[in-house]
């Protein structure tokens, strides 16, 4: 960044980049022992004498006089003087008329004229800049680690049942009086304005507020982007408390996202780890759904959406997060999800001071599904907004317990002015079960208090406390954590609020950091900082040009179809890989333009797009593969059913991943790993997608005896030659038409095998050296391998395993026939 004059909101100037620490604030965020943050605290002031409010106008050299009323400017003053006028003399012939000037409108939006807004007299607003929090490269906390062992909750002594409370102004035990009576005035200050008065001074005060949403669908995604970079990527690069990457290079990144519609946080995570990470959904169906249609980041056609057993996304209800955790598990392998992300809130007009109390719900239901399905050693992500009331300090308790480490942060994207802020939980904890019973049992009770989905209920009593005093007082580190952090977000909010009343009364103010922030912080982040836009939408055929030579795509397999046709094109019989493979004109490639814009090579070279009547699969955009649609059969005779498959054989680029010059191995891999992602198990009416199996050709006698004959459906008496279509004998399976083989190895190698070492090595035939370990340049990318290919058909003159009855005619390839060539290469 080029370095620039930056006005500060004290007025002065400072010579270039934007401090990353502008105001050392005394507090447990900077490690401040206790005696420090009591004795420094600043104490906040709601009503005080009015502050000079023009120094802070982006006009620095404004004079705070002009506005006053009976007070002329000096040059105004000089030109009237020339004129003969004379001070406190009217400007008629005789002196006569108004003495003093005509002041500045006070005219507020659509009020009615002369309305006076009295919470915006000078008296009631104490702005105090220097005060103010505000620091581009954040500090973290986290809650000082305990090694006192929780006892296992107790569902009849833990819980303390009482009066419903509707107030918050006498929650006071874990905050400071003075700060909470704070917190309410200043809110107060703002029941006169209208609502987009309040917006417009919040955006022009919020030193953050010019972030916005950046590239994402909302401004939540930049809130997960801002809270992912200053916890060191614990969410999309976590780690194992010894440092080593949580996710290993064959596995997928797995993700939740609860109560978080339109999906801000899920289209962050989909566009740092793209198609490598797969996410799961759950929130409330309607107007506040998952909006993936929107998502042009990160790839929709990894995230699943799911609603719970009674399909309407309704965390409260405990049957729908028993059905979703069922789903998350058996689609985790039964581990879980790597993180959790919890974003659930709703509208508070008219009771922004008991959203906490209203939220009580909420913030439990969101920890009970983290409890649920994130695995061990995972973490959690949650917004929440006020701590004051007992109960929400037992949850945040529980988690502490169930976490190896705890932090509450309120991150830089997250306006001052409200009361959110966020926990973050760090590697779960072995034997959380007991926990998370129990607090099912708490959501057991509140239902039958019949809660609303915005909080409200028509009970007089209320569950108000669920861990005893003498467990939870014990830990003083604990409980002084969350008075500080009460206190010190709570000061801030203080400021905030003070600061929005300032620019609300005098519209000429303006937050002249805004650009210069936002360029840090992103920066910060790792953020592009540039607006939103969609993909443009490109032609396949041109499309796929700027990613391949296309005469690649048009090479035909060569054919083997007499004996002598092994020794021509098979030198080494370890330079080959191969597949079963199907019909022959279902073999081409697709282009994919995310979501269902997928399109296919025809026998004419033209690119059409496929019929989802045919093939209901979607595609990241990016995607060019070589795959074939089968018929994968499941059953036994009359009762079999047919249903089309698709298999993919090979790949150049999944979602903008050029896999082109990776082993044929790995991609193989990578093909896994994609179609893992892609396959979602909650739409079953989708075309399933699957990769072929890859098996070393010297290795063929042992893979063909996997093959078998079936009696098919549909295809006369004759038992047909069938494959298993995921490779363990059993259904679905299809119609095998052939083998495919490729060169794994580039022109000047070979793959030999040592007797003495037994294993193979890779020998270079013009530089006469050998490794045991692939060499680089050894590596047959895809347009080598796909040359090079050959074809074994499986016709009806070709004995492929012993059980057909078929005479073996000597001049046709036979299985025993390329046995034989085996055992003697």
């Amino acid at each position: 960044m080029s370095r620039r004059k930056i006005v500060s909101e004290n007025g002065g100037r400072e010579e270039g980049h934007l401090p990353k620490k502008r105001h050392e604030f005394p507090s447990f965020y900077q490690n401040s022992s206790d005696e420090e943050a009591e004795d420094e605290k600043p104490k906040p002031t709601v009503v005080a004498a009015a502050p000079n409010l023009s120094k802070y106008t982006e006009n620095a050299t404004t004079s705070s006089s002009v506005d006053e009323p009976g007070t002329y400017s000096s040059a105004a003053m000089r030109i009237m003087s020339k004129m003969g006028h004379k001070e406190g003399k009217g400007l008629g012939k005789a002196g006569q008329g108004r003495v003093e000037p005509v002041g500045l409108s006070n005219q507020r939006g659509r009020h009615g004229l002369g309305h006076v807004i009295a919470s915006l007299d000078s008296s009631n607003i104490c702005f105090e800049p220097e005060r103010e929090h505000m620091e581009v490269e954040e500090t973290v906390s986290w809650i000082p680690s305990s090694h006192i062992i929780l006892p296992l909750p107790c569902e009849e002594s833990w819980v303390t049942q009482g009066p419903r409370n509707e107030t918050i102004e006498d929650e006071t035990e874990f905050v400071e009086p003075m700060i909470l009576e704070g917190v309410v005035k200043a809110k107060n200050v703002f029941d006169s304005l209208q609502p987009e008065e309040m917006r417009k001074s919040r955006s022009r005060s919020n030193p953050f507020e010019t972030i916005n949403k950046a590239i994402f669908i909302n401004r939540a995604a930049v809130k997960m982007a801002n809270m992912d970079a200053i916890f060191d990527f614990m969410f999309t690069q976590p780690k194992t408390p010894n440092g080593d990457p949580m996710i290993k290079h064959d596995e997928l990144l797995y993700f939740a996202d609860v109560c978080a519609g339109p999906g801000g946080f899920s289209e962050y995570v989909l566009w740092r780890k793209k198609w490598h990470a797969k996410g799961f959904g759950f929130t409330l169906k309607g107007k506040n759904d998952f909006k993936t249609e929107d998502f042009v980041c990160g790839p929709p056609e990894t995230f699943e959406k799911h609603y719970g057993a009674d399909n309407d996304g309704d965390v409260f209800k405990e049957k729908n997060i028993a059905e979703f955790t069922n789903f998350v598990m058996e689609s985790t392998d039964q581990k879980g999800v790597h993180f959790m992300m919890a974003d659930g809130g709703f509208g508070v007009d008219g009771m922004e001071n008991i959203q906490e109390i209203l939220s009580k719900q909420l913030y439990l239901c969101q920890f009970i599904v983290a409890l649920s399905i994130v695995r061990e050693g995972g973490h959690f992500v949650c917004k929440l907004f006020d701590i004051f009331t007992h109960f929400s300090v037992n949850l945040v308790y529980l988690m502490y317990k169930s976490f190896e480490h705890v932090s509450l942060h309120k991150p830089n994207t997250s306006r001052p002015a409200n009361s959110e802020r966020y926990i973050i939980c760090k590697w779960k904890k072995k034997d959380t079960g007991p926990v998370c019973g129990y607090l099912l049992h708490i959501n057991r009770l509140l239902n039958e208090k019949n809660y609303g989905l915005n909080g409200v209920t028509s009970s007089s009593t209320d569950v108000i406390e669920i861990v005893p005093r003498d467990i939870m007082f014990k830990e003083t580190e604990f409980i002084d954590y969350i008075i500080k952090s009460n206190n010190l977000l709570g000061d801030w909010q203080i400021i905030a609020l003070t600061k929005i009343a300032a620019y609300a009364k005098d519209r000429r103010l303006v937050e002249v950091r805004q650009k210069v922030v936002r360029d840090e912080s992103l920066s910060l982040w790792n953020v592009p900082n540039e607006l939103r836009k969609k993909p443009p939408t490109i032609h396949p055929k041109v499309a796929v040009l700027e990613l391949v030579n296309d005469s690649i795509l048009f090479v035909k397999p060569y054919v083997l179809e007499v004996p002598q046709d092994l020794n021509k094109y098979i030198k080494v019989k370890f330079n080959w890989f191969g597949m079963f493979v199907g019909e022959s004109s279902e073999r081409t490639f697709y282009y994919g333009q995310g979501r269902s814009n997928v399109f296919y090579l025809t026998q004419r070279r033209e690119w059409h797009k496929v019929d989802q009547d045919t093939l209901r699969i979607e595609l990241p955009r990016g995607t060019l593969i070589y795959a074939e649609i089968t018929k994968e059969i499941r059953g036994i005779q009359k009762s079999q059913k047919k249903v089309h498959a698709f298999h993919i054989i090979d790949a150049l680029y999944l979602g903008e991943e050029d896999v082109r010059r990776r082993p044929i191995e790995d991609r193989n891999k990578a093909i896994k790993l994609f179609i893992k992602a892609l396959n979602k198990r909650t739409q079953p009416s989708s075309t399933i997608m699957r990769s072929k199996h890859l098996f070393c050709f010297e290795k063929l006698e042992q893979e063909l005896s996997s093959l078998s004959l079936k009696n098919v459906k549909g295809c006369g008496s004759i038992p047909r030659l069938t494959s298993s279509a995921i490779n363990n004998g059993s259904d679905p399976f299809y119609l095998p038409q052939g083998m495919l083989l490729f060169k794994v190895v580039a022109e000047r190698y070979i793959i030999g095998w040592s007797s003495t070492h037994q294993q193979k090595y890779w020998y270079n035939i013009h530089s006469k050296d050998s490794r045991f370990e692939c060499p680089e340049d050894a590596v047959a990318g895809f347009e080598e391998t796909f040359k090079t290919r050959l074809f074994w058909q499986f016709s009806s003159e070709t004995k492929v395993i012993p059980e057909q009855q078929i005479d073996a005619i000597d001049s046709r390839i036979h299985s025993s026939t390329i046995f034989d060539f085996i055992q003697n290469k």
